[in-house]
């Protein structure tokens, strides 16, 4: 009996003792057992034991734009922090998606299809291992190396790889990298990786078959990249030698950049034209270093327009990020891409998130031909359509480019694996990137669009609770459970919270995980524990189970000198109502009530207005709170 009242009493407040926390919501076999082990824990902090690998990589590579081969030498040194003693080690080689006889969930030209990565060394703690056929010690399956060690690597303890590899980029598929004119490459998913080892799962052993995007370790890398004279290189990391590789007109103004708050036209088309971009060495070799960071990618052409500034993010240490734009002359409206892009981290700087950028530069490189792609420090971002009008090219523009610049959020600074929780990232992603575009550009519209477009399709056969793994969606379900419904719940969290009592659960969410590896539940139990609420009702509807939102008016009628209109809560999706009243006069009146008077799962509620008078018409809708059936969504007086 005194457990019931302990447990009513808080009930009553809306808050929940973190041990009951997993009764309340459904939790898989797995995932409970983090909470028994302590790697995480009911407040949503990591818990006393989480731990987490990484690995320092030495990667020297070399890219020929003449017949497209890259090849590499790196050296490994892989950081065992687990419990356990790896008897297994995993490295992706994610260029054997174009390995004749693998698994795709893409097209790719045929042409493009190779026998693979090819690999000419391979050697972990000084013994060799015949790494392009599969023995007793190795499986190659899919696009992931399986090793079998002679000796295990100890808990507490690291290992070295040397891997020498080479394959060629494709030349007609573009798909995260490859060609993108007969000059211009971006190069992505492109050295041996060592996979995921977590507390979770073990192994990530989930073969990337195109679709499937990040999750990775925090990782520090040296790079050192050759490439003809004249070729230059945007990506990941500080670049270390500039004054070794620019002519000197382009290192002057890449230094000027730096500390610019206005656009410096690093490289323009004269420049181009007149082939004196680097130093006139038949070879370059460019160095970049990093820390603490998931992936690394680049940008390469050598008749690429490049524009540049910097913003400050931090005002109290006054750190600036170089802001970066690079592209071909005739890429529509992406000579604003810069510009837009710092006025997009400034954003997420100052105001939401309100966490100052992570990383120290963002290149926004026009190499895609359908959407936008991002990785750590470089996003790969298709041009507007030149067919469309110029407020169309400038909404598309500003909402790829700060999109894919969320992601330098989320997943990369927030460690999130994006194979199973696709949600995570995109809709938060999209979040951002909403928000934003609706600050920036004040006539535009994405959150209507997105409530419009997840509302079709909510309650259809197609459309699948956010908690099913996204690598187990494809098509029309991963993109609503990965985009459209997580990012409406976000919003209309931020609406039932308060944009102030979000804001901290979600600086505090981040501050907890940045450089790890949450999971849902730390999401959620941060939000709970931070906004001293219980928001599990949220959460089940939202995440965890099957529905649509639909609310209708169920009746309307005068009593004691109010006005009470009758609510029913048909679908299971918990969302705010609100009503916009006409009177005879034409004047309106609109009430607004949260959607947290769904909370203890009732299905109907009473809207009381003071009024003396029916009014004339009565309309339940609001373009941003989605809203599946709009049949039922008006009331129309009928007058005698």
């Amino acid at each position: 009996m005194k457990l019931l009242i302990f447990l009513a009493s808080f009930l009553s407040f809306g808050i929940l003792p973190y041990s009951y926390a997993q009764n309340n919501l459904y939790m898989p076999r797995n995932i409970e057992q983090l909470y028994n082990d302590s790697t995480r824990s009911f407040d949503g902090k990591p818990g006393k034991n989480y731990w987490q690998n990484f690995s320092d990589y030495f990667i020297n590579a070399e890219f020929n734009p003449l017949n497209n081969e890259l090849s590499g030498s790196e050296k490994i040194i892989y950081h065992n922090n687990s419990p356990i003693d790896l008897k297994t080690i995993v490295i992706r080689l994610y260029q054997d998606v174009y390995k004749k006889g693998n698994v795709r969930d893409m097209y790719i030209n045929p042409e493009d299809v190779t026998d693979g990565v090819e690999l000419l060394k391979l050697k972990i703690n000084n013994i060799d291992y015949p790494a392009n056929e599969n023995s007793d010690s190795l499986l190659r399956i899919g696009t992931n190396l399986i090793i079998q060690l002679s000796n295990p690597i100890k808990s507490d303890s690291a290992a070295s790889l040397e891997i020498d590899w080479k394959f060629k980029v494709p030349e007609k598929t573009l798909r995260r990298m490859g060609t993108v004119d007969s000059t211009s490459f971006f190069i992505a998913y492109w050295y041996p990786q060592i996979s995921v080892f977590d507390d979770v799962d073990g192994w990530d052993l989930n073969n990337y078959t195109g679709s499937y995007e990040f999750y990775n370790d925090f990782n520090n890398f040296q790079v050192e990249f050759t490439l003809p004279k004249n070729y230059l290189i945007w990506g990941t990391g500080k670049l270390l030698n500039a004054e070794d590789i620019f002519s000197p007109d382009i290192y002057s103004k890449y230094l000027l950049s730096q500390t610019s708050d206005s656009i410096i036209h690093v490289v323009t088309q004269q420049e181009i034209e007149e082939e004196r971009l680097t130093k006139d060495s038949k070879k370059l070799k460019w160095k970049f270093k990093t820390q603490n960071i998931p992936d690394i990618a680049y940008g390469i052409s050598n008749h690429y327009l490049w524009d540049a500034k910097s913003v400050v993010v931090d005002s109290t240490s006054g750190r600036r990020v170089s802001i970066n734009a690079a592209y071909p002359k005739d890429a529509p409206d992406f000579d604003n891409a810069a510009e837009i892009a710092g006025e997009t981290i400034k954003y997420y700087s100052f105001t939401l998130p309100g966490v100052p950028f992570p990383y120290e530069k963002m290149t926004v490189f026009n190499g895609l031909h359908g959407g936008g792609m991002e990785f750590p420090m470089i996003v790969n971002d298709v041009a507007a359509d030149s067919s469309k009008s110029i407020s169309d090219q400038r909404l598309r523009t500003v909402g790829l480019t700060s999109h894919e610049i969320g992601h330098n959020y989320f997943p990369f600074y927030m460690g999130i694996n994006e194979r199973k929780y696709a949600w995570m990232d995109e809709g938060m992603a999209s979040f951002l990137s909403y928000n934003f575009t609706t600050n920036y550009l004040p006539e535009s519209s994405p959150i209507n669009r997105n409530t419009s477009f997840y509302q079709r399709i909510a309650g259809t056969e197609m459309e699948m609770p956010l908690m099913v793994p996204s690598l187990l969606l494809r098509g029309i379900s991963y993109r609503v459970a990965s985009y459209q419904r997580s990012s409406a719940a976000y919003l209309l969290l931020r609406e039932l919270l308060g944009e102030n009592l979000f804001d901290k659960a979600y600086r505090e969410y981040i501050k907890r995980w940045n450089g790890k590896h949450p999971i849902p539940y730390d999401f959620f139990f941060t939000f709970n524990n931070v906004s001293n609420k219980n928001l599990n009702w949220f959460w089940n509807s939202w995440f965890f189970e099957s529905g649509y939102p639909d609310l209708a008016i169920s009746s309307v009628k005068l009593n004691a000198g109010n006005l009470e209109v009758l609510i029913k809560k048909i679908g299971r999706i918990p969302v705010p109502i609100n009503l916009k009243l006409k009177f005879d006069d034409d004047s309106t009146e609109t009430v607004y009530v949260s959607s947290e008077i769904w909370a203890d799962g009732k299905e109907n509620y009473k809207v009381v207005f003071p009024s003396s008078v029916l009014p004339k018409s009565i309309i339940l809708w609001k373009e941003s709170i989605p809203d599946s059936d709009m049949n039922n969504n008006e009331w129309i007086r009928e007058d005698d």
